[in-house]
């Protein structure tokens, strides 16, 4: 499978409150940003970030 991603914004605190994330800090939305990527992505995967990665 390939994916396309882009800005994670992995640690950018800011984006918490600049994009209106559910989370109460960043180590929760980056918790819950790389729980996410790995109940999907696998290591046959491609990953092409497009965007800023952190």
């Amino acid at each position: 499978m390939n994916y396309y991603i882009a800005d994670l914004h992995l640690g950018h605190a800011n984006a918490i409150r600049f994009d209106n994330r559910p989370f109460a800090d960043v180590d929760e939305m980056n918790e819950s940003l790389i729980r996410s990527w790995n109940s999907m992505v696998t290591k046959q995967d491609t990953v092409y970030v497009l965007g800023d990665f952190i």
